[in-house]
């Protein structure tokens, strides 16, 4: 098992947690996350969202079990492009602007699954995925516009695995985007989403 170097930073309202955590963040190798932020970037109208907002208007601490179960998620989706599509899939832990996400991108002309970031990790900064740094990944898939395939994203906390068609599977880490929404896209082309269901694990 991987162990990681941990500080966790405690403190009244305006004490200065996110400022000494922003510090330590520009530290290589290491990452700064406010939980207040992940709460915060809820959906509201989720069971989830609902019982954070029912702690936190009462000023009380979100319990562990809520907020282990804030990492783990499951999405489910059937997808089915048109020919010429250039990419579609599925976004994780999207920023408010679309400026920070994960992908999870079929790329029917090149037959394959894809996992990236934006924006992309510096080429200095892609090691091996065991020390800690996410890499850019891909699966062979094949892909024809006329076949639906189900995709299955399981996200416990910075790890992930894609299930494809029931055939293709690829595993995930994501240490610099800890929370943030999800979503569906098509890049230059069309596809349709079906059965699409998120739930917590």
């Amino acid at each position: 098992m991987n162990r990681y170097i941990t500080f966790l930073v405690m403190g009244a309202p305006g004490s200065g947690k996110g400022t000494q955590g922003k510090v330590i963040g520009t530290v290589p190798r290491f990452f700064h996350c406010a939980c207040g932020e992940v709460f915060r970037s809820l959906d509201l109208r989720t069971p989830l969202g609902q019982q954070f907002i029912d702690y936190s208007s009462k000023g009380l601490l979100v319990p562990d079990d809520l907020t282990v179960e804030l990492w783990r998620t499951k999405i489910e989706a059937q997808v089915q492009f048109k020919p010429g599509t250039r990419g579609c899939g599925i976004m994780l832990r999207t920023s408010e602007d679309l400026e920070n996400s994960y992908y999870i991108r079929l790329e029917p002309q090149n037959h394959r699954m894809v996992f990236d970031a934006w924006p992309r990790v510096p080429a200095d900064t892609l090691v091996n995925v065991d020390e800690g740094h996410m890499a850019n990944l891909d699966r062979w898939i094949d892909l024809d516009p006329s076949v639906p395939i189900d995709l299955k994203v399981l996200v416990d906390r910075s790890t992930a695995v894609v299930y494809a068609g029931g055939r293709t599977a690829m595993c995930l880490r994501m240490y610099n985007l800890p929370a943030g929404r999800w979503g569906l896209f098509v890049d230059e082309g069309s596809a349709r989403f079906r059965n699409i269901k998120v739930t917590a694990l």
